[in-house]
């Protein structure tokens, strides 16, 4: 669903307890709120900038909609959990259920 139909709805989200759980930031943003918003503004490959990008909230919601980003972080603790977050390693060092493993180690690599 994109552009007219999204807009023409509203989103309610429950308090973000889970992800901030997940990956220690304390203003986590909801990813399927910031997807919406990318979907209303934005195309295919378009470039999404967030120059507070704190947890990676909004690198993995236009990672996800197939969109490039720039995520830019000054707080280094910060900018770690983006990162790993944007390759499906949780706060506590595991391995999300949710992430490609091949994606992190190409066959035959190891990190």
């Amino acid at each position: 669903m994109i552009g007219y139909e999204l807009k023409s709805q509203f989103f309610i989200q429950q308090i973000n307890t889970k992800d901030k759980e997940k990956y220690k930031h304390p203003t986590i943003k909801p990813l399927e709120l910031v997807k919406r918003h990318i979907l209303h503004t934005t195309q295919k490959n378009d470039i999404v900038l967030d120059c507070f990008s704190g947890s990676g909230t909004t690198c993995v919601a236009a990672k996800e909609t197939n969109r490039n980003f720039i995520g830019i972080e000054i707080n280094e603790e910060y900018h770690k959990i983006s990162l790993d977050r944007l390759n499906g390693i949780l706060a506590n060092g595991q391995i999300s259920f949710d992430t490609d493993i091949n994606k992190i180690f190409k066959k035959g690599e190891s990190k």
